[in-house]
Parts: structure tokens; C-alpha cells; sequence
């Protein structure tokens, strides 16, 4: 994660996990949902790498937002966490 500091790796790494942990404990979702968003939290660590834009994270968070708004707001908190950082 070129320019970031360690201790903003160390949140966004932080909040990755917390993601695929309320990710895992979904039992709502349906395998095409968890699926999408295991892709978002690949285009994440994208992001990190420099590879693809918040903007494509954040269209693909808002379509869960009404319907799993626990997964949206992990999601949201890591897009917000790497927009600070200047990602």
C-alpha cells in the first residue's frame, strides 16, 4: 500500500477482516450475493494495490444497502477508511 502510513494499513486491514467476518456470518444471503461480495472485498484490496477506483466499490456496495445494510456499512467503512488516505 504505496504512500499510506502503517497505521492506516493497519485499520484498513482491520476492517477488511471485520468485513469478511460479517460476511461469513450472513446466513441470509443467498451464495450470489456472498459471492458479489467477496468481489467487492478483492476490489478492495484492488484499491490498495492501486489496480481499480472507489467509484467502482461504491457501485457495487449501494445495491445491498437496503437489503443487508450490516454488510453495506463494513463495506462503506473500509471505501471511507481508504478515501481518507487519499486511495
Amino acid at each position: 500500500m504505496a504512500g499510506a502510513d502503517e497505521g492506516a494499513q493497519a485499520r484498513v486491514t482491520a476492517l477488511l477482516k471485520e468485513l469478511r467476518q460479517v460476511l461469513e456470518s450472513a446466513d441470509d444471503l443467498d451464495e450470489t450475493s456472498k459471492e458479489a461480495l467477496r468481489d467487492a472485498a478483492e476490489q478492495i484490496e484492488e484499491t490498495l494495490e492501486g489496480e481499480t477506483t472507489l467509484d467502482a466499490l461504491r457501485e457495487r456496495i449501494a445495491r445491498f444497502e437496503g437489503s443487508h445494510p450490516t454488510l453495506t456499512e463494513a463495506v462503506r467503512r473500509v471505501v471511507d477508511q481508504l478515501a481518507d488516505m487519499g486511495i
